[in-house]
């Protein structure tokens, strides 16, 4: 497939993992993690504009895959909104995208050049040229319920751009 030139940007598809991100603006979105549920600024914009910053940016992705029908995908969302430290250190270091895994849609083209996932959610942590660096079953990380706060720290320093 031949380079797509967008900008000053070149697509050089197949030479590395290219990943869309997505400004989710409404409150109640894939279990209420969008940005305007978390504003506390006097600006709405505020947030969409760091946000966008960051994708500009191209800081550590992490891959969430995961969908609608993962209970323990809303936990993990749920659990972020819940504990606002572990958020904030998130939103510092990661751009964070969530990748869709249905039966109707396995997203298999994106999914197939990554380890196999053995359950949901999955998180994939990308460095800043696209490759894989870690491959984070998230049953690791639970406890009980939900999540252990301990594990999902000590996760998202050690993998933090500045930390590598």
């Amino acid at each position: 497939m031949k380079p797509l030139q967008v900008t000053s940007h070149t697509f050089d598809w197949g030479s590395r993992t290219y990943v869309m991100g997505i400004l989710n603006v409404t409150p109640d979105s894939f279990s209420g993690d969008g940005l305007l549920a978390m504003i506390e600024s006097n600006d709405p914009l505020e947030p969409m504009r760091e946000q966008a910053r960051q994708f500009l940016e191209s800081k550590c992705d992490i891959l969430d895959v995961g969908g609608e029908w993962c209970g323990w995908c809303h936990a993990l969302d749920k659990y972020f909104v819940a504990h606002a430290d572990l958020m904030a250190l998130r939103s510092k270091s990661y751009v964070w995208l969530k990748v869709n895994y249905s039966p109707e849609n396995k997203n298999e083209k994106v999914l197939s050049r990554y380890p196999a996932i053995k359950g949901y959610p999955h998180l994939f942590v990308l460095g800043d040229d696209g490759a894989l660096l870690h491959s984070q079953d998230t049953a690791l990380l639970e406890e009980g319920p939900s999540y252990n706060f301990d594990k999902m720290k000590a996760f998202l320093t050690k993998w933090a751009p500045e930390n590598r």
